[in-house]
């Protein structure tokens, strides 16, 4: 099932006491979001592709990566300092360790063998 940005924003704003329907807080959370998609490319090795408008949402498994997604978005909405309700610290190592999970997921996932045969174990 795809992961909805329109969704999480609402979640979000209720959580940060914002309006979904502010231009400037819509837009900060959708740069927040895209943010998140970045490390999931980046550090978990997962294809993403960024969105562009309050209505997209991306093809990924939402059981296995939209935790992810939401506790970086809480992050990156973190390090604006007008959203913020968690200690940035306990947040960054929250987030940190649900891009390793959703690095595991995604490679759990992956064939194992290489050309030196079976890598599982």
């Amino acid at each position: 099932m795809a992961i909805e940005f329109a969704n999480l924003l609402l979640q979000k704003a209720r959580k940060f006491g914002a309006s979904e329907e502010s231009i400037d807080f819509q837009q900060k959370a959708l740069d927040s979001f895209n943010y998140c998609l970045d490390d999931l490319e980046n550090e978990a090795g997962v294809a993403t592709t960024r969105i562009t408008n309050v209505t997209d949402s991306v093809d990924l498994d939402s059981q296995a990566y939209e935790g992810t997604i939401s506790l970086g978005i809480d992050y990156y909405l973190s390090m604006y300092a007008e959203y913020r309700v968690e200690s940035r610290s306990e947040l960054k190592e929250a987030y940190q360790h649900k891009l390793a999970t959703a690095r595991r997921t995604f490679l759990s996932t992956e064939d194992v063998y290489g050309p030196r045969g079976d890598m599982s174990t």
